[in-house]
């Protein structure tokens, strides 16, 4: 009569942990995957604001009527706040391109602001000339 072969231990011991192996390296392929498609959105999002024309201060400042209307980025510092309404929002002085712009920001669009706060603002030229934040990004 001819000996059955002995399993080797070895053997049964990785095909026991195959299943568990499969299961780790399936769970870290899809971490990576979520790790990598966070990074180019990310990436490919870029600023709320990076598609709008820079700010013309300048000739904002000599004439405001003349941009009524228009959709604009700036990249400012908040030097004061001048007035605030419960319900309404707050009129703010912000620093751009070394001169003074009042802004007007409504309620419930940021929680809290405070004096040299960096912003990325998206804005528009509306009312009287008045800008109007309709986004921000602190930077």
């Amino acid at each position: 009569m001819l000996a059955q072969p002995q399993p080797n231990p070895r053997m049964t011991d990785i095909k026991a942990h195959a299943g568990k192996f499969n299961a780790v390296a399936g769970i870290a392929a899809l971490v990576l995957a979520a790790a990598i498609i966070i990074v180019l959105v990310i990436a490919l999002k870029g600023g709320s604001t990076s598609h709008l024309e820079p700010f013309p201060t300048t000739d904002y400042l000599q004439s405001p009527q003349n941009f009524l209307g228009n959709s604009y980025r700036i990249d400012a510092q908040v030097e004061s706040m001048l007035s605030y309404r419960p319900g309404v929002g707050r009129l703010l002085v912000v620093k751009t391109d070394g001169r003074p712009v009042p802004v007007f920001l409504p309620e419930g669009l940021a929680d809290s602001i405070h004096t040299g706060q960096r912003y990325n603002l998206g804005v528009s030229v509306q009312d009287g000339g008045l800008i109007y934040i309709n986004e921000l990004e602190k930077y």
